[in-house]
């Protein structure tokens, strides 16, 4: 993919480093991937992306993330009795318009994980106000 090089100085022999830049970068980095919530799901701009979400299953199909939201799980991999209701999880997989996610991996937290204070720290994550505190996926 298109890079940006910018030259860095020190007792080495110069060279250039490619740097990857919100404008040049076209694809997802490896290894790299947004925290969300249901409402920035919904806002658009992460279709088709590998994404992160937490919260409780409310059944098999729908997902109630740290906001409060929900968003629904389109393929149903998950026996109803087997879903962990009590207990908060990480809900890895691709993200699909409007509002769905085809997961691939899902951890358990915890059942007392505060997802009041988790959700502040992914709209801080999100701000424009803070991005140089967040690297931007």
């Amino acid at each position: 993919f298109p890079t940006k090089t910018r030259t860095i100085f020190n007792s080495a022999p110069k060279r250039a480093i490619p740097v990857i830049t919100m404008e040049t970068q076209t694809t997802q980095i490896d290894g790299a991937f947004p925290r969300l919530n249901a409402s920035l799901l919904r806002q658009g701009g992460f279709t088709d992306r590998l994404a992160s979400f937490v919260g409780r299953f409310e059944d098999k199909t729908t997902f109630r993330c740290c906001d409060g939201g929900t968003i629904t799980l389109t393929d149903e991999q998950y026996e109803a009795d087997t879903l962990p209701k009590d207990m908060v999880v990480e809900i890895m997989g691709q993200t699909v318009e409007p509002d769905g996610l085809t997961p691939f991996i899902v951890r358990e937290l915890s059942q007392d994980t505060d997802l009041a204070l988790y959700n502040n720290m992914i709209e801080i994550q999100h701000n424009p106000k803070f991005a140089k505190f967040f690297k931007q996926l």
